[in-house]
């Protein structure tokens, strides 16, 4: 990425730390920016996952859907 590139990076990064939607990271968990040219010639600010991705475990078991969660949950006495 150029120097044009890493301006667009920090103009968003700014925008966005100040609408408090981001926030600084070191983690392990943090991900890289693409810049992605569009057909009118704009760029688009892309987050790429993949390495966060292949981090994660995949579960055997899916998640129980919410009705039945709220069902057993329902009969349970604490």
């Amino acid at each position: 990425m150029g120097d044009e590139g890493r301006a667009i990076v920090d103009k968003h990064v700014a925008e966005m730390e100040a609408a408090g939607i981001i926030r600084k990271s070191n983690s392990p968990w943090a991900s890289r920016v693409v810049l992605v040219g569009k057909k009118d010639g704009s760029v688009r600010f892309c987050v790429d996952y993949r390495d966060t991705y292949s981090k994660l475990r995949i579960s055997d078991s899916p998640l129980p859907l919410t009705v039945e969660a709220a069902r057993y949950d329902a009969v349970c006495c604490y």
